[in-house]
Parts: structure tokens; sequence; C-alpha cells
């Protein structure tokens, strides 16, 4: 994967806080994953059938599905999920229906997420969605390099979460970023 392939994955503060409560909505309402993953199926078809339109036509499917879920659900649940998915998009998403690919970018880490929240509490996530709490994760791993003799070089930087994001000016930080990139390109020689 080059660095382009992952700026491409990254998410406005505003989409992650829609990807967050869509994920929330669904995992409070124990939503299939999976019911969500035909959703995003659904939407990527419609993007390369005709990007232009294929927000509206995604939010007219979910509609389908409410409508004819019990023909089509295969559990009793089935109607539900589709209910659960329809009411958490209509209120979280449309606001994006114009940019398909940002509501498949949005979808996907909503999924992502709720396979987060099967197994952490919602109560137990911090109410601020675009702060993730690393020092515990980097203990763990300064921990498990000493016990197995690794290397492991940690840096933190006052930067935004996406600071090596050129794309997005907002967040973007030049030195952070050169930093980071000399950072992992040394180690890489010293280590692999």
């Amino acid at each position: 994967m080059t660095i382009t392939d992952v700026s491409t994955e990254l998410l406005t503060d505003t989409e992650w806080q829609i990807a967050h409560a869509i994920a929330q909505d669904l995992a409070r309402t124990e939503t299939d994953v999976n019911e969500l993953g035909k959703a995003i199926a659904y939407l990527r078809h419609a993007i390369k059938q005709n990007p232009l339109d294929a927000g509206s036509r995604f939010f007219k499917y979910l509609k389908m599905l409410v409508s004819n879920g019990k023909q089509i659900g295969h559990s009793g649940k089935t109607l539900g999920y589709y209910r659960n998915i329809d009411k958490a998009c209509s209120q979280h998403l449309r606001q994006a229906e114009a940019e398909a690919e940002t509501m498949l970018q949005i979808l996907g880490w909503a999924a992502r997420l709720m396979r987060y929240y099967r197994v952490t509490p919602i109560g137990e996530i911090s109410e601020s969605t675009s702060e993730v709490q690393v020092a515990p994760v980097v203990t763990e791993l300064k921990e498990a390099a000493a016990k197995y003799e690794l290397p492991l070089t940690s840096v933190e930087y006052d930067a935004d979460h996406a600071f090596f994001n050129n794309t997005r000016p907002e967040v973007y930080d030049a030195s952070a970023a050169q930093d980071a990139w000399s950072q992992a390109v040394g180690f890489f020689k010293e280590n692999l």
C-alpha cells in the first residue's frame, strides 16, 4: 500500500463523528454488521454504475429493504436490522448524499467500529470520538518489545491525528510529517 492509498481512507473529524454515530446506533440496537455490509456492497455497486446519483439510489435501496424486508429477510430479525440501518443512515448520513464516495468511506468505518463496539461497551468509549486513547497501547507495546527483545521506537508529535496527510491543509504538519518519515525509514534501514 502506498501513502496515497492510505490518504484515501482518511476522514474529516465530522465524517468520523458520523461513522461513530452510525456505528453506535447500530451497535446499541444489536444490528447485524453483515446486513450493513450488504448495504455497503450495494452502494459500492451503485457508485460504479453512476457515481452522480449513487447516494440517492442508496437511500431508495434502504427504503426498499424496509418495505420488502419480510419477503427478502432470512430471519425474524432481518427486517428490524433493515429498519435500524435505514434510520441511522437517514439520520446521520443524509447530508453526504451527494458525495457517494464519502458515504462509502464513512459506512466502511462504521462497520469496522460496530465490530469494535461489540467487544467494548459503548459507555466506556470516550465522547471525544476524534481522540484515541493510545497510552495503554504504547505501554503494552513497550512491554512486549522488552519481553521479546524487539526494537521499538515510539515518537509522539504535538500534531493532529492526520498530520501526515498533505491533502488536508487543516491538519497537515510538514515538520512532524518529515520527521515521522525519517524516523520510519531509519527504523526500517536499521532493523530490516
